[in-house]
C-alpha cells in the first residue's frame, strides 16, 4: 500500500474521532519518534510501511445473533453519521483511481471484458456501457462526492458497549 493511502486512512480516522465523538474509533499509535507511519525493511531489502492501531473491544456483527431491529437501526445511524462526517473530509490520496469509483467504471469494465467468453455477453455489456458513458458519465461532475468507508460488512463492524452507541467500525 502506498504511504499516501495510509496517511489518508490515519487522517480519516482522526477526523471521525473529532467529528463523531459518540462512537469508539481506533487510535493511531505513534512510534517512539512521533511518527504515525514507520518504515521497516525486511532482510530481503523490501521496505514496508507499518502502522499501529489501538485495540477496540467488541464482537464482529457476524458473531452477534439475532440482528435485532434496534441493532440494525443503530448500524444505519452509525454509518449515516460516518458518511455525514466524511462530507467535510478531504485528502489528496482520495482522488486516486479505484475500480469501484463510478468515474472510472468504463476503464474498469473494458479491462475485464476479456473474461466474458461469449460475444453476445460482451455486446450486451458494451451496449449498457455506452449508455452509461452517454447518459450518466457527463452528469457525474455535477454531483457531490466525498470519501466513504464503503466496506461495512458483518466482519468489519464491531458491536459492543465501549461508547455511548453500540456499533463501531473496525
Amino acid at each position: 500500500m502506498k504511504r499516501e493511502v495510509l496517511e489518508l486512512q490515519v487522517q480519516a480516522i482522526r477526523h471521525l474521532a473529532r467529528s463523531v465523538p459518540d462512537y469508539a474509533w481506533p487510535e493511531v499509535l505513534r512510534t517512539s519518534l512521533g511518527e504515525d507511519i514507520a518504515t521497516t525493511e525486511h532482510r530481503s531489502g523490501t521496505k514496508h510501511f507499518v502502522r499501529l492501531m489501538g485495540y477496540l473491544p467488541g464482537r464482529f456483527l457476524s458473531q452477534v445473533r439475532p440482528h435485532s431491529p434496534d441493532l440494525l437501526r443503530s448500524l444505519g445511524v452509525f454509518l449515516g453519521s460516518m458518511d455525514k462526517a466524511f462530507a467535510s473530509f478531504h485528502h489528496p490520496a482520495a482522488d486516486r483511481e479505484l475500480k469501484w469509483n463510478m468515474k472510472f467504471a468504463p476503464s474498469t469494465i473494458r479491462g475485464s471484458l476479456h473474461h466474458l467468453a461469449e460475444p453476445e455477453g460482451r455486446a450486451l455489456v458494451n451496449h449498457f456501457l455506452k449508455r452509461y458513458e452517454d447518459l450518466t458519465l457527463p452528469l457525474l461532475p455535477q454531483l457531490r462526492t466525498s470519501v466513504i468507508h464503503n466496506d461495512a460488512n458483518d466482519n468489519n463492524v464491531l458491536v459492543g458497549r465501549a461508547s455511548a452507541a453500540p456499533v463501531h467500525m473496525n
